[in-house]
């Protein structure tokens, strides 16, 4: 038996929440889908947060030893404060999606990462990408903020 609509579900230490969404494609019907979301602490993402501009102070000067000097330094700031954002705004990662794709009907794959908006999913067997909305209102605001 699944567990209903926004119920925890328990693997190991950290609860994956099960979530309906909606899945479209251009041109075909749109399908209903469980994503299989797992919540992300302000705790998890201050410490990656943290841990990534860390380690880009302490590269950002080595790097800066090999001429020309200010590109390289310019490049990891940048990319440190990419990866940083990124961490920070991650309030939910996406484990999995349990449902048909619009158009095959083939089962959906997905890799884990973070929600985006809008958040694509590739079919394994056709090769298209499909759009995700999650009809969970409480969680898109919640992703959205």
């Amino acid at each position: 038996m699944s567990p209903a609509s926004g119920d925890p579900i328990h693997e190991g230490d950290e609860a994956l929440v099960r979530v309906p969404g909606t899945i479209t494609l251009f041109g075909y019907d749109p399908v209903e889908v469980d994503l299989l979301l797992r919540p992300r602490s302000r705790r998890w993402r201050l410490l990656g947060t943290g841990r990534i501009v860390a380690v880009t102070l302490v590269v950002a000067p080595v790097v800066g030893l090999a001429p020309p000097h200010a590109p390289w330094v310019v490049g990891v700031l940048g990319a440190g404060g990419f990866l940083a954002r990124r961490r920070w705004l991650e309030r939910f990662t996406v484990e999995g999606v349990e449902g048909p794709c619009p158009k095959c009907g083939a089962e959906l794959s997905v890799a884990s990462g973070a929600l985006k908006r809008p958040h694509t999913v590739p079919c394994d067997a056709c090769h298209h990408e499909s759009s995700v909305k999650l009809n969970d209102a409480r969680l898109e605001r919640a992703a959205a903020d």
